[in-house]
């Protein structure tokens, strides 16, 4: 069975998933929140240093559009 992933505040925000570039030093993680806010706040109270935060969807191949 898969664990659930680490939810942080209270704000609805869910890590899910990292993908590293260690010989170019960059890492982008995958996170589920309501907005880029909540996720930024977070970052700030653990102190998580970040260069950037993007809003992104998710596009179904399938089904040609782009998820709700």
């Amino acid at each position: 069975a898969r664990e659930e992933a680490p939810k942080f505040g209270q704000g609805g925000v869910t890590w899910v998933r990292t993908f590293c570039d260690f010989p170019g030093k960059k890492h982008f993680c995958e996170w589920l929140a309501p907005n880029r806010e909540a996720v930024e706040k977070i970052f700030k109270d653990l102190n998580i240093p970040f260069d950037e935060l993007y809003e992104v969807k998710v596009f179904d191949v399938g089904k040609i559009r782009f998820e709700e």
